[in-house]
């Protein structure tokens, strides 16, 4: 597989096949694809949990919740940004289109403050959690 780093005006891509990767910086790609491939080795071994089937209406309530929230709500990001569910959706399958129960992320805060570095952990305390990083990074010397 080839790949190919890229400078752009508002920062990298790596390039992998057809596809690619974007990023502010090379660190934060660095990042990204180490993620990556922690998420790609417990899938493997399957250490991730099943998801389980979802409702019909989860597309239009995903929808509807990135409409309202479409950053991440821990540091602002609007790339790679996904919803998630706060109490896990295959333990809480009720708890799946709840409003209440879900929360803007991008992927780094995903696997980071959402699941503690592990994906098979969960962070019952995301939405505080990503309150005080996010005013952490609002507030943060520069």
């Amino acid at each position: 597989m080839e790949l190919e780093l890229l400078k752009q005006e508002n920062g990298y891509e790596l390039k992998v096949g057809s596809g690619g990767i974007k990023g502010s910086s090379i660190e934060e790609l660095t990042e990204i694809v180490g993620m990556m491939a922690i998420y790609l080795e417990e899938l493997e071994s399957n250490s991730v949990q099943a998801q389980g089937v979802r409702s019909g209406a989860w597309p239009r309530i995903r929808k509807e919740h990135l409409e309202e929230h479409n950053s991440c709500e821990a540091c602002g990001c609007k790339k790679s940004i996904s919803v998630h569910h706060i109490l896990p959706f295959y333990k809480n399958p009720d708890l799946e289109l709840l409003k209440d129960n879900l929360i803007t992320l991008c992927f780094i805060c995903h696997f980071w403050l959402a699941h503690l570095k592990n994906w098979k952990s969960y962070n019952v305390h995301i939405r505080r959690d990503a309150k005080w990083y996010k005013e952490k990074i609002n507030e943060r010397p520069i």
